[in-house]
């Protein structure tokens, strides 16, 4: 009789290795069927400045914006687009990140910034100018400058 019991343990104790290394080999298999191709990101790092000492009693957000112009027709389209929600002072530093893929040889591509206040759709704030940028490959420290948005 003891013979039988431990004969069943074993039995038992070897299925579930068999079951648990089964398992395992499906997952694995199945992990790298899902795989799917990784994308080539690039990234712009810069510091928007304000020359003043601001104080916004209402909330404010940062608008930075990648965008391609096309050379020929004139036509830009926003590639990115990253909001800052309630800095609490300047400078403000930030990163995009864009897909390489989406460079085109024959566009210019510039950077510019917005400051809006609560609820406003107009710009209170926004960059003296738009950065121009040779992409891809752009690795310096991008500095952008505000100013008052009635002033440009």
């Amino acid at each position: 009789m003891d013979f039988f019991r431990n004969y069943r343990n074993h039995i038992f104790f070897i299925l579930m290795i068999l079951l648990l290394f089964g398992t395992g080999c499906a997952s694995l298999q199945t992990n790298e069927s899902q795989s799917v191709p990784q994308t080539q990101y690039q990234m712009i790092s810069g510091t928007i400045i304000y020359p003043n000492d601001l104080y916004f009693p209402t909330k404010i957000r940062i608008e930075i914006v990648l965008t391609a112009i096309n050379a020929s027709t004139g036509k830009q389209t926003p590639l990115v687009v990253q909001t800052i929600r309630n800095p609490q002072k300047f400078p403000v530093n930030f990163t995009l990140r864009y897909d390489a893929k989406e460079i085109v040889g024959n566009h210019q591509y510039v950077v510019s910034v917005n400051l809006y206040q609560e609820g406003s759709d107009r710009p209170y704030l926004k960059s003296r100018s738009d950065y121009e940028l040779k992409l891809p490959g752009f690795t310096s420290t991008l500095k952008v400058e505000l100013t008052a948005a009635d002033s440009i």
